[in-house]
């Protein structure tokens, strides 16, 4: 990626960009892996957090206009944003609506 045209605050480097996407990447496939697994407290949490890291994105353009950025900048950060909602939205289906939490282990 281009760390260096991203208009971003002094305190974040590229290092702090990869070890977060790392870290985040864990915590999704964690938090899927617990889903598959009906671990439904830890997947819930592991999952939420995971989409509250990418629903945050578009505030990229609290630094700058959407001009600032190239066409594949603001696709990665509008489509992170975008499914980082729609992983919110099945959460709260999954929990509220489905309540997926309260069926029976399936084995």
């Amino acid at each position: 990626m281009s760390f260096d045209q991203y208009p971003v605050p002094t305190w974040i480097s590229p290092n702090v960009v990869w070890i977060s996407w790392l870290l985040f990447t864990v915590i999704g496939v964690l938090g899927y892996w617990l889903y598959c697994q009906q671990k439904w407290d830890l997947a819930y949490i592991c999952l939420l957090v995971y989409a509250i890291t990418g629903v945050i994105t578009p505030l990229h353009y609290l630094y700058a206009p959407m001009s600032h950025f190239t066409m594949r900048m603001n696709t990665s950060i509008v489509s992170d944003g975008f499914f980082s909602l729609l992983l919110i939205i099945f959460l709260f289906w999954s929990l509220v609506i489905a309540q997926e939490w309260q069926q029976k282990e399936i084995r």
